[in-house]
């Protein structure tokens, strides 16, 4: 089996405190991975270390059997949506382009194909038509349509998208998500945050659930049980089944 990310002993620190330690697991191609947990318990910040965006106290990433710095070309980030500003007054087709940086000559003007994969990436997203707006005129929903093209156009084969869903339409919710498994039925490996555990069984082939440290990985059968859930929700835990399988979780 293929092994596209391995984190090893991984350690990371806010202004002296622990955001998580001592982090550990290997993932396999062709997943898509959820990364689950209370907030405050590190989600973010997992998939931020493991793309080399902080400095990590210990540890060690491998990314497709390379370290991180000479894998960047394989990997693309949708960051959370909040965390853009939708104000700063740039075409939706210039958005996605951004994605074809690493591609682009050192002189920086898009060629013929980066033209193209741009466009067949607002295709598949369902934004070409508003190519021309600004995105600060977009809905919630179109704006995270955009932010994915921009990560298509980048045709990376490893993916990491922080908080997808929030605050989008269902519409949009579950076109993207018919695209991400589509991605990954073409081979890509794609991690999201997602705070909604609820939808976890069907979205996700595999797990991490977090609590400022690696409470478990692994398939929705295997993390779902009440004694891991109790440790990353304490008392939120609501409805079980006898197997001890989460139905519902407040909070």
């Amino acid at each position: 089996m293929k092994i596209v990310v391995d984190v090893r002993n991984l350690s990371v620190s806010y202004d002296g405190k622990k955001a998580f330690e001592d982090i550990s697991f290997s993932i396999p191609a062709k997943q898509i991975v959820g990364i689950i947990g209370p907030n405050g318990s590190g989600k973010s910040t997992l998939i931020k270390a493991i793309m080399g965006l902080l400095v990590v106290d210990q540890g060690i990433v491998s990314i497709m059997n390379q370290p991180v710095s000479r894998a960047r070309k394989k990997i693309a980030y949708v960051p959370q949506r909040n965390a853009i500003d939708s104000d700063f007054p740039v075409l939706v087709e210039d958005v996605v382009m951004m994605g074809r940086y690493p591609h682009m000559s050192w002189w920086g003007f898009p060629s013929a194909k980066d033209r193209q994969v741009t466009e067949e990436s607002l295709i598949r997203v369902g934004m070409i038509e508003l190519r021309k707006r600004q995105i600060g005129q977009l809905s919630g929903g179109q704006q995270q349509r955009v932010f994915l093209a921009r990560a298509l156009a980048q045709e990376a084969e490893l993916l990491f998208l922080d908080e997808p869903f929030a605050g989008i339409d269902i519409a949009s919710e579950g076109m993207i998500m018919k695209l991400l498994k589509n991605l990954r039925d073409q081979g890509n490996t794609l991690f999201v945050v997602h705070h909604d555990l609820s939808k976890a069984e069907s979205y996700f082939d595999s797990l991490i659930l977090l609590k400022n440290k690696l409470i478990v990985y692994g398939k929705w059968e295997d993390v779902f049980k009440l004694e891991y859930l109790r440790m990353a929700y304490d008392d939120r835990v609501a409805t079980f089944t006898t197997d001890n399988e989460l139905m519902v979780v407040n909070g």
